[in-house]
């Protein structure tokens, strides 16, 4: 594997453990800051969507509201006929 005269080099444990802690720790922040985002995208896609079922709910009444004077009118209008 290692040619004559070179050596491999060492690493001690005490730097493993600390590269892992590092990466461990920088996974942990990108995780939270993730999870953070989430919440912030799905809490206004909630306020989102209950604006939009209010919206479609009064655009519904406003319809039926309107069929009905449109049915009282044909109605009178074929008491007339």
């Amino acid at each position: 594997m290692f040619q004559e005269g070179q050596k491999r080099k060492r690493t001690s444990s005490l730097d493993n453990s600390e590269d892992a802690t590092d990466f461990s720790n920088n996974i942990i922040k990108v995780l939270r800051r993730n999870t953070n985002i989430m919440k912030a995208y799905l809490g206004a896609q909630s306020i989102n969507q209950q604006l939009a079922r209010e919206q479609q709910k009064e655009q519904s009444d406003n319809l039926v509201a309107a069929l009905g004077k449109l049915t009282d009118a044909m109605t009178k209008i074929a008491d007339k006929l």
